[in-house]
């Protein structure tokens, strides 16, 4: 095994005993290297992890490690502050114009599963509001200063970008995400309507917004640690989701076989109990084993070629074969102002080699 492998198991292996209260043993990081911190800065667990080591000196880390890890603590500090700032007064300025707000994972997981905002790192606010009421938000948006950061999809193709990626720039720069739907892996959606049925009042930051029932929230996550890079902090979400909210199971897998959803969950859990030694009850479990999935379904979640599969399902959303054919061209033809501006490189031939370099770089993540 590679060291950066290495290194990465053993701070998986620690984070998985602290999240479940096991005894993590005398000297458990007495040999732990640069290389180790700055793998845990990297997955998002310095905050948590200097927080939770508190109560365990005996784990014998060295003190410049902990004089890092407290430093990224201080720094998760400013920021989450920063956030919640930016939270109440854009939620504010949405209440004003009778905008609901749904609020998504990481606010929502650093105040009510982290129970510490600051322990839980974030890059954005996920806010999610109705169809109906998303051009008004974005333009709200633009009123509070705030630019898109994203290639803006427009017509028909706006079916592909359930979210839009909103920054405003300053000595601690603000980020929405703002969603319209949820859809993951571009094969997984979550009808708006059932989303909203499934929405329940709260508070947060003293703002009055809306939540996802436990079981759809963690449906929610569930698919989304499957989609994104493979972080140690996303599978601890759900981990500490598991320990500290709970779950209606007889109903998680009824709204999952409802949604469609039932093989994600299988793979969440197949990873749950592999990594983290953590299991649903039997009955649940077997109802996941049950389920056939669809060819598509593996393909998309870790097929080893699964980008270019996440790909294919995306050209399925768009109605009718000219649009797709139109699509496709323009992903891989772009124009210059795009392929020059955009994605900072000139010419067609460019523009495929990079696609090509990133697709390698994800299958070598396998």
């Amino acid at each position: 095994m590679l060291l950066s492998e290495t290194s990465r198991a053993e701070i998986r292996r620690l984070v998985a005993d602290l999240s479940s209260d096991q005894p993590v043993g005398t000297d458990r990081c007495r040999n732990w290297t640069q290389h180790h911190i700055s793998t845990a800065l990297s997955e998002g667990l310095g905050p948590w992890l200097y927080r939770t080591l508190q109560n365990h000196h005996e784990v014998g880390l060295d003190a410049e490690f902990w004089d890092q890890l407290n430093r990224s603590h201080a720094r998760s500090m400013i920021l989450s502050l920063a956030n919640q700032a930016c939270f109440r007064e854009v939620v504010a300025a949405f209440a004003t114009e009778q905008i609901p707000v749904l609020v998504l994972k990481g606010a929502y997981l650093g105040t009510f599963v982290y129970r510490n905002p600051a322990l839980r790192p974030m890059c954005d606010l996920d806010l999610l509001v109705r169809d109906e009421h998303f051009e008004q938000a974005r333009r709200l948006l633009d009123r509070l200063r705030f630019g898109i950061s994203a290639e803006t999809l427009e017509g028909e193709y706006r079916i592909l970008q359930p979210a839009l990626a909103h920054v405003r720039s300053g000595i601690l720069p603000c980020a929405v995400d703002l969603h319209r739907a949820l859809l993951s892996m571009d094969y997984y959606r979550l009808p708006s309507s059932l989303v909203w049925q499934e929405a329940v009042e709260g508070e947060l930051h003293g703002r009055p917004v809306f939540f996802l029932s436990n079981e759809l929230n963690f449906i929610h996550l569930g698919i989304h640690t499957l989609t994104h890079i493979d972080l140690i902090r996303d599978w601890l979400d759900l981990v500490l989701f598991l320990r500290r909210i709970g779950l209606d199971w007889d109903r998680l897998a009824s709204l999952a076989g409802s949604l469609g959803v039932l093989r994600p969950l299988f793979w969440v859990f197949h990873n749950l109990k592999h990594d983290w030694g953590v299991e649903p009850p039997k009955t649940f479990a077997d109802t996941l084993a049950a389920y056939v999935p669809t060819r598509m379904e593996d393909r998309v979640i870790r097929h080893k070629f699964r980008y270019i599969w996440r790909f294919v399902a995306r050209l399925q959303i768009l109605p009718g074969l000219s649009l797709r054919l139109r699509y496709l061209s323009q992903r891989l033809f772009p124009t210059a102002t795009h392929g020059e501006d955009k994605l900072g490189v000139r010419g067609w031939l460019r523009h495929v080699a990079s696609k090509i370099t990133i697709f390698l770089t994800f299958y070598r993540r396998r």
